[in-house]
């Protein structure tokens, strides 16, 4: 029975008409399309994160929307607990540089300036965090 299907999937499929020489200069051409693609996803990656933390930065500055932060941070929290290892670790990494004088890192555990978690994210997680933005303030 299994031959009648290779046989017949013979059939559909000439391989005996088709030039299957390789050539190795094909193969340095689909790399060099493949490192062009790459390089693409990861400006236009590297461009939408920039964008939600100039779009975050504005709201912060905004009169009302100074403790955004602090509620998209909380409530990522409270739904995946794994996030506190990122924000000791952005604690840890921001806590003294100048421009943390203008932030409290006495009120809790997990505050923490978004911008300063955000450099600590990786894509999937970036991914989460814009997610939880949009329901805390859709």
């Amino acid at each position: 029975m299994q031959r009648n299907h290779k046989n017949a999937s013979r059939k559909h499929i000439d391989l005996d008409c088709i030039d299957a020489k390789f050539k190795i200069g094909l193969l340095f051409v689909i790399d060099r399309i493949d490192i062009e693609f790459r390089k693409n996803i990861l400006s236009w990656i590297t461009g939408i994160e920039n964008a939600y933390k100039t779009y975050f930065n504005r709201i912060r500055i905004a009169d009302d929307g100074h403790d955004v932060g602090a509620e998209v941070i909380s409530e990522w929290v409270a739904k995946k607990p794994k996030i506190a290892k990122l924000i000791k670790r952005a604690r840890d990494k921001r806590r003294y540089r100048g421009s943390s004088d203008e932030f409290d890192y006495l009120t809790g555990e997990n505050a923490v300036p978004l911008l300063d978690l955000m450099e600590q994210l990786e894509l999937n997680e970036l991914s989460e965090l814009i997610t939880i933005f949009y329901d805390v303030y859709s």
